[in-house]
């Protein structure tokens, strides 16, 4: 019930088989951040006729089946209730035919399928997958089918993100097993690793607070692990495992707040390989480790050589979302100080907000939707991605706001480290665009901002 990201592992203390001369016994691992996600339904039917009072039941796949899980026999007003004592399957890795041993006799005979009559159904009320994980996108997760030999540790793959574990056995046999733990593979603060903290009178307050700042260490991938020697802030700890601006906008000044010196190093280490991507257009990528497993055909690192594990390619997912990356940037400077690394990176901010400016209509003062590979495109009509997962015609109400707030940023940051009249270049700019977003963009009939002026 608690969060956790890593391996699990136990001891094994004894493993047997089903019946002399079988196999060993295979276990699977699943985990989930709640239970509903890692019960598993049970959909099969029965093989061969059986007649009332039996126990023993013959059904066609035993994937899914549960001990002490609630069944399903039949459907209607006829259909049994029952509950699994054990299971055996005849042969694979749970999902080949086999027998349920049932809690109590069955009060009606079932039957296999027969001609115009289709066999008994098997069922159970257990929803959602077997796992809630994506390893296609992070490299990690998904279950684990171990057949361990002897007695010893045996360790899973890795499983970000997870608050419950399922095991079972999916092959006939016994294990005996102890000791189970996670490698925790993720920043874990202790009570003095807070340099910034919070407590209030009200207990509920207290604990929403601190489960964010927990949330947030799930995130922090420690230096060394996926072969990489740098930290990250990734999106979470489970799905992506990437660093994304659209999060980092609100991971940063949390890591910060809470962590200090430590959460500093882990937002600039982000932004660092944030700025190794930005292109010399100036959009910086939405995540610039997403594309795990892509070929690197940079013709610097050699024909066709893949990246490293873990490391992945740019997706340059949004013209927002490289707004979001310059924002970012300029919190850092805000919460730490750092001061020589502002300066450092003032060229690239500026850069990403001139990218920004391609897009914004100077007759309407809103942005537009243009073609982001041709910004020129008079025909282009889809506009950026952001929030809504696809591009959204028209002048889109958010991308204008999320550009006024680029721009009041940086004009704060241009007056701290840079120069006074870019500044006011930047609020004359978002002055502009505030008018023309309240005059344009609101529906006085329903009292609201549109989508979109479409």
């Amino acid at each position: 019930g608690k969060e956790m990201s890593g391996p699990l592992f136990f001891n094994l203390v004894r493993t047997a088989t089903y019946e002399d001369g079988g196999a060993l016994p295979t276990l699977q691992v699943a985990t989930g951040e709640a239970r509903s996600f890692i019960r598993r339904p049970l959909a099969t039917t029965i093989t061969a006729d059986t007649p009332t009072g039996a126990t023993v039941i013959p059904v066609a796949s035993t994937n899914g089946v549960e001990v002490n899980s609630d069944i399903v026999l039949g459907t209607g007003a006829t259909a049994q209730q029952n509950k699994v004592v054990s299971f055996a399957p005849t042969a694979g890795t749970g999902n080949g035919a086999g027998t349920i041993t049932l809690e109590d006799p069955l009060t009606a005979p079932v039957n296999r399928s027969a001609t115009g009559v289709p066999a008994t159904p098997v069922t159970s009320a257990a929803d959602g997958p077997a796992s809630d994980e994506n390893p296609g996108q992070a490299l990690v997760g998904g279950n684990d089918l171990l057949t361990p030999t002897g007695p010893g540790r045996v360790d899973t793959g890795v499983h970000p993100g997870f608050r419950f574990a399922l095991l079972t056995l999916t092959t006939p046999g016994t294990m005996t097993i102890r000791d189970l733990g996670v490698d925790f593979q993720a920043y874990r603060a202790t009570a003095k690793d807070y340099k910034g903290w919070f407590e209030s009178s009200d207990d509920e307050l207290n604990r929403l607070w601190y489960a964010g700042a927990y949330t947030l260490q799930t995130n922090l991938k420690l230096p060394g692990l996926r072969l990489l020697p740098d930290g990250r802030i990734y999106d979470g700890a489970k799905r992506d495992g990437s660093i994304w601006t659209g999060d980092l906008i609100i991971q940063g000044p949390t890591a910060m707040a809470t962590l200090g010196d430590v959460g500093e190093q882990y937002v600039k280490w982000s932004l660092e390989e944030l700025l190794r991507e930005q292109r010399a257009d100036g959009h910086i990528p939405g995540s610039p480790d997403f594309n795990k497993g892509r070929v690197n055909t940079n013709p610097a690192s050699g024909p066709n050589a893949p990246y490293e594990v873990g490391q992945g390619a740019p997706i340059y997912y949004s013209v927002n979302y490289s707004g979001y990356g310059a924002r970012s940037i300029i919190d850092y400077y805000r919460y730490s100080g750092d001061e020589a690394y502002a300066r450092e990176t003032l060229d690239d901010v500026r850069v990403a907000v001139a990218y920004n400016q391609r897009f914004l209509d100077t007759e309407k003062n809103l942005i537009a939707p243009r073609n982001p590979s041709n910004p020129d495109d008079p025909t282009y009509t889809r506009g950026d991605r952001d929030y809504f997962q696809s591009y959204m015609p028209g002048y889109v109400t958010k991308f204008s706001i999320d550009y006024y707030i680029l721009l009041r940023e940086m004009a704060w940051f241009e007056r701290e480290i840079g120069s006074a009249a870019k500044a006011a270049e930047y609020d004359a700019t978002a002055d502009r665009i505030k008018s023309a977003v309240t005059s344009t963009l609101w529906n006085q009939r329903l009292g609201v901002f549109g989508q979109s002026d479409q």
